[in-house]
C-alpha cells in the first residue's frame, strides 16, 4: 500500500494517509530500538485515540514500548496481520501499519 503525506512524530512513529484514512506505524528507529517484536497490543475498531496519548504497546524481547498517537480519531482498521505475524515491523517498518484511523 503507498501512503501519502506521510509524516513522523519524535515518538517515533509515522503516519500517512490513503482513501481517505491516516494510517499509523513506527519508524525504522523505534524498531531497531524494540529489536526482535513479539507482539502488538492493537485498540479494536470503534475506540477513539487521541493525539499524544499512547494507543497500544509494542512487545520485544527486549522491552514494551507505548505507541503515542500523532493524530485524534477513531479506529476504522487495524492491522490483523500483526496478529499472527508481528515481526514484520522489523521487516519493513514504514511500510507495515498498526491502525487506520479516520481523524476527527
Amino acid at each position: 500500500m503507498e501512503f501519502f503525506d506521510v509524516f513522523t512524530t519524535e515518538h517515533h512513529v509515522w503516519a500517512g494517509s490513503n482513501g481517505g484514512l491516516v494510517y499509523i506505524g513506527i519508524t525504522d528507529h523505534a524498531q531497531s530500538e524494540l529489536k526482535d517484536i513479539i507482539f502488538v497490543d492493537i485498540p479494536p475498531v470503534g475506540d477513539e485515540i487521541a493525539a499524544g496519548v499512547s494507543f497500544c504497546t509494542i512487545e520485544s524481547i527486549k522491552s514494551i514500548s507505548d505507541v503515542v498517537a500523532p493524530v485524534s480519531g477513531r479506529i476504522m482498521l487495524i492491522n490483523e496481520e500483526l496478529d499472527v505475524n508481528p515481526g514484520i515491523i522489523n521487516h519493513n517498518p514504514m511500510g507495515t501499519w498498526i491502525v487506520a484511523v479516520e481523524v476527527s
